[in-house]
């Protein structure tokens, strides 16, 4: 599924354009770190680049603008707390890489997650949404219950466990 379709659902509401980026960004960045930025995380950037709810809700997505690479992997996800990076591997662009390592600068040890990007970036728009505030909320012009998202989130985490 589309993620305009899925944040259309979570927010209650049709996406507007000026939500995701032009995608003059996403090419000036490929060229800056000469790179192709995988595409389930194009159309995460393209879609929903600048609402606040999903880029920054709880997790922060990096910027366009503030992508980068180590170990020929593309940093993409800073945790809350900025204890745990996440990173797509580029020489498959799906296998998605979690890190506490903060010093880019030395060896950084990576260790794979269980879902293909796609999937993870449609766990986390979820998680966005439970997680953050109703200021959030109200900036995302959201008409969502919270309940309902805590119960999908849940589903999707025993999903990926595969205890469902």
């Amino acid at each position: 599924m589309s993620l305009k379709i899925i944040a259309e659902k979570i927010v209650g509401r049709s996406l507007f354009s000026e939500e995701g980026i032009k995608k003059s960004g996403i090419l000036e960045q490929e060229k800056l770190l000469n790179i192709k930025i995988p595409s389930a995380l194009q159309e995460l950037y393209l879609t929903l680049g600048n609402n606040a709810l999903f880029i920054d809700g709880f997790h922060h997505f990096s910027k366009i603008t503030t992508l980068f690479v180590k170990d020929n992997k593309l940093v993409f996800l800073q945790e809350n707390q900025s204890v745990v990076y996440w990173a797509v591997d580029l020489t498959d662009s799906k296998t998605v890489y979690q890190t506490t390592d903060q010093n880019f600068d030395q060896h950084v040890e990576w260790y794979s997650e269980e879902l293909r990007l796609d999937q993870f970036i449609e766990m986390i728009l979820y998680i966005q949404c439970v997680m953050s505030d109703e200021s959030f909320h109200a900036k995302a012009k959201a008409d969502f219950n919270i309940l309902h998202l805590s119960i999908l989130v849940n589903i999707i985490t025993m999903k990926s466990l595969r205890i469902l």
